[in-house]
């Protein structure tokens, strides 16, 4: 089985992951652990120096490079660690971190990698802010070519 699991490294990842452990435990498997980081449209970082009693505020590029060269690092630091807690003889753990559209990135590399289940989790926001900002699950879920597993990864009141 060909799993793929986007994972947007909150605390909500683990609830997911923890399903995942358990779906695969008597499986023979494959699971691409994914987080897809939302391309900046703006700078990364802002770093002004003072010359002179005045704000130099040009951007420096080097800084921006490796402000989000860090920040990708960190990131696979920290899904790297989540792929750890799958480790089964029988279950090969691929890491991908990409930077775009969440929703477009992880169904074009569903369709890539011949995914039989994606997995996903529901923040459980709500319709109105799922109508005006949009859901990546709810995304994945009306356009995806194989079943999605969905997780709740909120606490619901009794």
């Amino acid at each position: 089985m060909n799993i793929l699991v986007a994972l947007d490294l909150s605390a909500a990842s683990h609830k997911i992951l923890h399903v995942v452990e358990t779906l695969v435990s008597g499986l023979s498997a494959k699971v691409w652990l994914f987080h897809v980081a939302e391309a900046s449209s703006g700078m990364v970082e802002y770093k002004g120096t003072l010359k002179n009693d005045e704000l130099d505020d040009r951007l420096d590029p080097d800084y921006a490079r490796d402000q989000i060269a860090q920040k990708f690092h960190n990131q696979r630091t920290a899904l790297q660690k989540e792929a750890e807690k799958l480790k089964n003889p029988r279950v090969e753990v691929v890491v991908h971190i990409v930077q775009g559209s969440p929703p477009e990135i992880l169904l074009h590399e569903a369709r890539k990698l011949e995914i039989d289940m994606f997995v996903v989790g529901s923040h459980g926001h709500g319709a109105l802010y799922n109508m005006l900002i949009g859901g990546v699950s709810e995304h994945i879920l009306h356009r995806s070519i194989c079943p999605v597993l969905v997780v709740p990864t909120h606490d619901r009141p009794e």
